[in-house]
């Protein structure tokens, strides 16, 4: 998931670790990006992995 943003130029991944606090998933990833069509691109590539 990861490499598919950064695959779209992804900037200043953060990923958090939730698995202590929530039985809904294990991490959290947060990302930048410099527009909202490239935000749109990362969501994208993310979805399809």
């Amino acid at each position: 998931m990861l490499a598919a943003a950064d695959n779209r130029k992804a900037a200043n991944p953060l990923v958090l670790r939730v698995v202590e606090f929530t039985e809904v998933t294990s991490y959290i990833v947060i990302v930048e990006g410099s527009s909202a069509a490239q935000l749109r691109a990362i969501a994208g590539a993310v979805e399809e992995v």
